[in-house]
C-alpha cells in the first residue's frame, strides 16, 4: 500500500483495497469530515487533494500489528501546488484487512486518538 501511494498509482492503491473499503484521511481528521466509502470516494479525495499538493508521500518509521490492525508510525510530506512549499505532517496509521484486501484504512494526526479507536473496533 505505502509504495504505491508514494509512487502515486491510485489505481495501484485501489487494487490493494475492497471495493467497499473505508477512508479516513489525515486531512478528515483534523478538520472532523466523513470518511471516504468505496473506489469511487477514495479516487475522487485524491484527486482533490493532488490539486492541492504535488509530491505526497508517507514515510514510516514504525511498522507493527495491534490485534487485527497493521499500525503505521510517520511523517507525511507534500509540496503545496500554490505555495511550493514542502508540508510536512506526523501521524499513526492503521489498516485492516479481509481476505487479502484493506477493508479499512485511517490516519490520525494524534496517536492517542488511534489508540482509543482501534481499542474500540477490534
Amino acid at each position: 500500500m505505502l509504495d504505491r501511494w508514494n509512487s502515486h498509482d491510485i489505481d495501484g492503491l485501489l487494487a490493494t483495497c475492497h471495493p467497499g473499503v473505508r477512508f479516513r484521511s489525515l486531512v478528515a481528521a483534523v478538520e472532523g469530515s466523513k470518511e471516504h466509502r468505496g473506489h469511487d470516494e477514495v479516487r475522487q479525495w485524491w484527486d482533490e487533494v493532488q490539486e492541492i499538493f504535488s509530491n505526497r508521500r508517507m514515510e514510516c518509521d514504525a511498522i507493527w500489528t495491534q490485534g487485527e490492525w497493521v499500525v503505521f508510525d510517520g511523517v507525511g510530506i507534500g509540496t503545496g501546488q500554490a505555495s511550493q512549499a514542502e508540508v510536512r505532517w506526523p501521524f499513526r496509521g492503521a489498516a485492516r484487512a479481509s481476505g487479502g484486501k484493506l477493508t479499512e484504512v485511517r490516519l490520525f494526526a494524534d496517536r492517542d486518538e488511534a489508540d482509543v479507536y482501534m481499542g474500540h473496533t477490534a
